[in-house]
């Protein structure tokens, strides 16, 4: 285990440096993940006067807009063009459902599109947080089905990010990673739900193997919910719990959506969501109400061959003690 958080610390820390010099490789964080606190959230993890300030002030809710210089290169191309624009309005309608049901944590949740937002910054208030969508460009991690890819762009991912109207240019106060387009309901709640149990969670004093413990404990209490279209080739019911003993159920993605959009209490989930920058992707088990409790990194944490699916060396991850 130690070896595996100081690999972490080593990645995290190289994010860090990478984003000091304006190369914006975000790498994803499942915030509020219990692993490694102290050092796997080099970026996405605030400070307490960050969270303080996150809880006084009205939490803007940036509502994309059409980039001219996107359209005017999209033109020649009308299906990706097409696509861009819908991608920004299913966007922008299901944020607008899904943030006030599940962010709480400030005073109040407005929406604002781009332009006025920008406006607001150049004024320098203190009044406002704001959390926008940016897309991301990936190094490594072309061509996996994981990362959606964005007409006109190179393969991306997507984040939802958190700063301070009056810091525009400052790094994300805080952020969760998503895949770069078509995110369902589902995945966009995870995300708002993730950023915010991050800020509510800052005082675990436990250690990182405590903290460790802590999840596997909870997953232990769970059904894990385990998507069908995502179980590795032969994987069954029988072969999964010889290496996973609590509770799961091979589900569809319907059911999914509905376990995280009513935040049920005893279920848990897996979100594969790529690491950016780096050539891995995570596995995130976390609760339906937002909470981290374990991972996998195939190739990095688990020998698993097959980052986009789950299998049965990532199973074992999920619940392995050193």
């Amino acid at each position: 285990m130690e070896i595996q958080l100081q690999f972490f610390y080593l990645l995290f820390q190289q994010a860090k440096e990478l984003y000091m010099k304006k190369i914006f490789t975000t790498l994803f964080v499942l915030l509020g993940f219990q692993l490694a606190a102290s050092a796997q959230l080099v970026l996405g993890l605030p400070d307490k006067e960050d969270a303080e300030k996150v809880k006084a002030r009205t939490m803007i809710v940036v509502l994309r807009e059409e980039d001219p210089k996107m359209v005017e290169k999209l033109k020649k191309q009308p299906p990706q063009l097409a696509s861009y624009k819908a991608d920004i309005v299913a966007y922008n309608e299901k944020i607008q459902r899904i943030a006030p049901q599940f962010w709480t944590l400030s005073k109040s949740v407005i929406f604002k599109p781009e332009a006025e937002v920008k406006a607001l910054q150049k004024t320098k208030t203190k009044e406002f947080a704001y959390l926008e969508f940016r897309n991301e460009k990936l190094t490594e991690n072309k061509g996996s089905d994981a990362v959606k890819y964005g007409p006109g762009m190179q393969w991306t991912t997507a984040a939802l990010e958190i700063r301070f109207i009056e810091k525009p240019s400052a790094p994300p106060s805080g952020y969760a990673t998503m895949k770069g387009s078509d995110q369902t309901d589902a995945e966009l709640a995870l995300a708002v739900k993730h950023l915010q149990y991050m800020y509510k969670n800052l005082d675990n004093k436990a250690s990182k193997k405590e903290q460790h413990a802590q999840g596997i404990q909870k997953l232990a209490t769970k059904t894990l919910l385990l998507d069908n279209a995502y179980l590795a080739p032969g994987l069954t019911e029988k072969t999964i719990k010889t290496v996973y003993p609590y509770p799961f159920q091979i589900v569809d993605n319907a059911a999914i959506e509905k376990a995280v959009m009513n935040s049920e209490p005893n279920v848990a989930v897996v979100s594969i969501v790529p690491v950016m920058g780096m050539p891995f992707l995570m596995h995130n088990v976390c609760s339906a109400d937002g909470e981290g409790l374990t991972l996998d990194v195939p190739g990095a944490m688990s020998k698993s061959k097959t980052p986009l699916k789950i299998t049965k060396e990532s199973l074992a991850q999920y619940i392995k003690t050193k």
